[in-house]
């Protein structure tokens, strides 16, 4: 998991370089959640290395993550369509941000196995969403 999480936090990192692109509305919608989500990851990275694990503040700071990447998946898709429209940002830098959207979903996605190992299936689907598993009840692969 933790591999999983350290990649996670560098897609964040890489997201935020050289933000926000173009100072749109939706850019200022999208600073909160970038931010969250580099202090969210930054604080599982600390509570994954501890000696002891804390599963009761990791599930809530996995819980937040996901969360947070749906919201954020979410405000990403309007801001490609708007740069793209408005002709706000450069292709090429539209187009990478949406690669790095595409890993951080990815990489989420391989943290599910861990969670549920961790928390059991049940409680797993209180923490994931459904956009990360393929079905309800069953693990992404």
């Amino acid at each position: 998991m933790l591999k999983h999480v350290w990649k996670s936090y560098r897609i964040i990192q890489e997201l935020l370089k050289e933000f926000p692109v173009s100072n749109t509305p939706v850019e200022q919608q999208m600073a909160p959640l970038l931010n969250g989500a580099n202090t969210l990851l930054f604080t599982t990275l600390s509570t994954l290395q501890q000696s002891t694990l804390a599963k009761k503040q990791l599930k809530y700071s996995l819980s937040a993550i996901y969360q947070n990447a749906e919201e954020m998946e979410r405000l990403t898709r309007t801001w490609v369509r708007v740069s793209t429209w408005m002709d706000s940002a450069d292709s090429d830098e539209i187009e990478h941000r949406k690669q790095l959207l595409y890993q951080l979903h990815d990489q989420l996605k391989q943290i599910v196995p861990y969670i549920e190992n961790l928390y059991g299936m049940e409680e797993t689907l209180t923490i994931v969403p459904a956009l990360y598993r393929t079905k309800k009840g069953m693990v992404s692969s």
